[in-house]
């Protein structure tokens, strides 16, 4: 695009430095034409009071032909000058008109941009906040842990010590397992001795 904007930047160059000549050869022209009929007033004039002579008709003549060559010259540079300020005025036209272009499409882009970057900052407070929210949680389930373990060590140790005190209290009153005597007496893994059933028991 910039190579493109470089290049239009150089017609527009070229095409002003062309109209500033044609204007410059149009002036020159003028200045010229000027002098010119000034020339052939004075012709005229020495030929209405007789002092021409034959050869300074025929000069006269040459200078009216001059005359019609200049003003077709002339003519021909306004019309090219013409043409040339339409070419400028033309390409100028859709330089801006690349201008607005160009323009529209950067102001939708940067549009698009700022949306987006709204979405990325909405985005981002709202995972801020979940994380916020998160960490408050996190906290709250911590410290509802620390007041539970204390809890259960209370509990724990209120147990504890109920069962020494039961056992201290009721151990001489618990009898002995009834086959706990027998020597030699099968036991389970856990040490508790193994009962056996009589045929009646198993029947029942």
């Amino acid at each position: 695009m910039g190579e493109s904007l470089k290049s239009d930047d150089s017609a527009s160059r070229k095409d002003d430095l062309d109209f500033r000549k044609a204007i410059v050869s149009i002036e020159e022209n003028l200045k010229q034409q000027v002098r010119d009929n000034v020339a052939a007033n004075h012709q005229k004039f020495a030929l209405a009071t007789g002092s021409m002579t034959a050869d300074a008709g025929e000069s006269g003549e040459i200078t009216n032909e001059t005359l019609k060559e200049k003003h077709a010259s002339t003519e021909m540079k306004r019309a090219l000058a013409a043409q040339a300020r339409q070419n400028i005025d033309e390409e100028r036209n859709r330089h801006t008109q690349k201008m607005m272009e160009l323009e529209g499409k950067v102001h939708e882009r940067l549009k698009e941009v700022q949306k987006r970057e709204h979405e990325v900052f909405a985005a981002e407070h709202m995972l801020e906040r979940e994380l916020e929210t998160g960490e408050t949680t996190l906290s709250n389930v911590q410290w509802h842990a620390a007041k539970e373990e204390q809890r259960h060590g209370t509990l724990t140790g209120i147990l504890g010590r109920t069962e020494d005190t039961l056992k201290s209290k009721y151990k001489s009153k618990i009898p002995p397992h009834p086959y706990s005597f027998v020597e030699g007496a099968q036991t389970h893994e856990n040490g508790s001795p193994l009962v056996f059933l009589s045929r009646r028991h198993q029947a029942r």
